[in-house]
């Protein structure tokens, strides 16, 4: 068997791995370890949020990280270079500033929506102290603040018109119709109990053009929905412009006999 080799590493979990022993360490995504010893793909280390979480894990299952070895006495620890010491498992600078930037113009965006004061930042996203900063630099930052929200406002009210615009050519081109039919008197004597199934029909095309309507009949000759006699009402939607140029069209009933 390979022996374990020593090593100074840092790494980030990328996937879930669950423990099969004691000698193993359990991770979730996000988690930060310390590697202090290597073998056939397999890494050894603990928790940098608890060094007493420790155990082995596969490498394959961390994402290595460029790291700064700093000693304490005998001891090393590696910190990565991405993170300030002491905030394992944060966003590198980079990202963390360009995340904290759309955040402050979220925050700012709908703070001019709802009317409510203003608040100048720099260029990173922080709060300008009115103590330290210049009535000049204010003044600027102000200014930049308010022509990017005003930016922004403007190219959320033109994709929200886009967007009716878009949906009212869509409507225009395809509307729909309904037609809503209420029929009082139905008079049919079948003898036994039955379904009836009414539907629009198209007598030149010969063709049915709308959904059925069903309606359960009884053997004496009435609904068996007592509610209905003389009550039938119905709906046909999903009717086109074409259905409305149609020279006739019939409203016709099939019986189904229930054995």
């Amino acid at each position: 068997m390979t022996p374990w080799t020593r090593t100074e590493g840092y790494g980030v979990a990328k996937w879930n791995f669950v423990a099969r022993g004691e000698k193993q360490l359990s991770l979730e995504v996000g988690d930060t370890v310390q590697i202090q010893e290597v073998c056939d793909g397999w890494y050894k280390g603990y928790m940098t949020r608890n060094k007493a979480l420790q155990g082995a894990f596969p490498a394959s299952f961390v994402h290595m990280r460029d790291a700064i070895l700093e000693r304490r006495g005998a001891e090393g620890q590696a910190l990565s270079s991405e993170d300030p010491p002491g905030e394992g498992g944060t966003l590198p600078n980079d990202e963390f500033k360009e995340l904290k930037q759309k955040v402050t113009s979220k925050i700012d965006y709908g703070n001019k929506i709802l009317e409510l004061d203003q608040v100048v930042r720099d260029g990173s996203g922080n709060i300008l102290d009115p103590e330290r900063a210049s009535v000049i630099s204010l003044f600027r930052a102000h200014e930049e603040a308010t022509a990017k929200i005003n930016e922004r406002i403007k190219e959320e009210q033109s994709n929200t018109q886009l967007d009716h615009s878009v949906m009212s050519a869509r409507i225009q081109s395809s509307p729909t119709h309904s037609l809503y039919v209420f029929v009082r008197n139905f008079v049919c004597r079948i003898g036994e109990d039955s379904e009836l199934f009414m539907s629009l029909y198209d007598p030149d095309k010969q063709a049915i053009i709308s959904e059925n309507y069903m309606v359960r009949w009884g053997n004496k000759g009435f609904p068996k929905d007592i509610d209905m006699l003389n009550n039938l009402k119905v709906v046909f939607t999903d009717l086109g412009n074409k259905d409305l140029n149609r020279e006739k069209i019939y409203l016709i009933c099939q019986i189904v006999r229930m054995k």
